[in-house]
């Protein structure tokens, strides 16, 4: 009786490292989700314009979509599993930098530009790694489903990423949710360290 619900899970999951990294994913997505608006959120709070957290809005968005071709073909070349996870630490260093690492009295934007651009870089290497490392982890003919899989922790994190985010900052403020958000990507990375790319 017990091992048929354990059968059926694996197979939801096509293999044991692609369900390591599908978990990973669902953090990420979450913590991107969760991050964009924090962020957002707390550059205007603090400096009450809107062109500077618009800035901050593209900073987020263009590393992956200008840089993600140029880092696409670096990253071939290097150990994704090691992509993987330093990424990941990489964006809970950058975003904990953030509310822990930045007094409001020391707080300047520029410096808020600094992070959040290597944070959209961060997240520019963490994207083709994790497509190249899919066929990896699956048979060819499970790409399909894995894809459709990796597919939804996206969706995820653009519903429920903002709506954590959003009552977090009601409740405790943008500073603490990025400073507690800043955990998710270390637990992302802890998902991966067992990963076994062939």
């Amino acid at each position: 009786m017990t091992e048929r619900p354990i059968l059926h899970t694996t197979r939801w999951l096509l293999t044991r490292d692609f369900a390591l990294v599908w978990w990973s994913q669902v953090l990420s997505q979450v913590a991107d989700g969760v991050s964009k608006l924090a962020l957002l959120w707390f550059v205007y709070s603090i400096t009450g314009s809107a062109l500077e957290t618009t800035v901050i809005g593209l900073l987020q968005t263009l590393p992956p979509i200008v840089l993600g071709p140029v880092i696409g073909v670096v990253v071939d070349r290097l150990p994704k599993k090691a992509i993987l996870i330093c990424s990941d630490l990489a964006r809970a260093l950058l975003i904990g930098l953030v509310p822990c690492g930045i007094s409001i009295e020391s707080f300047t934007v520029h410096s808020l530009y600094v992070l959040t651009f290597l944070n959209g870089i961060a997240t520019a290497m963490f994207i083709p790694t994790l497509s190249s490392s899919v066929p990896l982890m699956v048979k060819k003919e499970q790409l399909t489903a894995a894809n459709a899989l990796l597919q939804g922790t996206t969706s995820l994190g653009i519903i429920i990423g903002p709506v954590v985010s959003g009552l977090g900052i009601a409740f405790s403020g943008s500073q603490d949710v990025l400073c507690i958000n800043a955990v998710t990507y270390v637990a992302s990375a802890a998902f991966l360290f067992p990963l076994r790319l062939s």
